[in-house]
């Protein structure tokens, strides 16, 4: 089975499982290079996620992206996934549905989906997004022989003061920069045979 048929039947997997009360038709499964060094997990899809049926694509989505730019982190360097593949919700104002974080329930019923990808991907560095994100793989980093790199999610940038949210998306770059350097992809500029 070649890398591209790997990854199209995982994502069926994920489209078609009910390992958790949070049913079809939400599940987003994951896009990028399998074979990048660099694997990115999220904490789960949103609203936007769900419509367009890709990871990342949201408001958070679209400010992490914009980072990865930034940083020069092209889209064929890595794999983008989350720990819970499908979309949590709650009933928000108005009884429109928002989102929420994953439950420990909803990580662990996710968590052979995350495995498969490990193991079929062995990627050097795992880029979690999100305190949900890092305690999903967390556990994975000795076994699966990857480093991790955690940064803030970009929504929680949200609920921050101006200066706050300054300093934490300082830190998000810092961090994506270390997953770029750790995974090989680039060399750190103060690195011998570096100028």
């Amino acid at each position: 089975m070649s890398q591209i048929e790997w990854v199209q039947d995982w994502n069926a997997r994920i489209k078609s499982c009910t390992n958790c009360g949070l049913g079809k038709g939400c599940a987003v499964g994951g896009v990028g290079n399998i074979e990048a060094p660099l694997l990115i997990v999220g904490e789960a899809p949103g609203e936007d996620e769900v419509l367009q049926g890709v990871p990342f694509v949201g408001k958070s989505g679209k400010d992490l992206r914009e980072i990865f730019c930034d940083v020069g982190l092209l889209p064929e360097m890595f794999f983008l996934t989350n720990s819970v593949q499908c979309r949590p919700t709650k009933m928000g104002f108005k009884n429109r549905l928002v989102n929420r974080a994953p439950t420990k329930a909803e990580s662990l019923a996710c968590f052979p989906h995350l495995v498969a990808l490990l193991d079929e991907m062995k990627p050097t560095v795992v880029l979690a997004v999100g305190a949900k994100a890092t305690e999903a793989v967390r556990s994975l980093a000795a076994p699966k022989g990857f480093q991790l790199v955690s940064i803030t999610h970009p929504a929680a940038r949200y609920r921050m003061s101006a200066a706050k949210s300054e300093i934490a998306y300082l830190e998000m770059i810092k961090g994506v920069k270390e997953a770029k350097y750790l995974s090989g992809i680039i060399q750190r500029p103060n690195s011998p045979g570096v100028m």
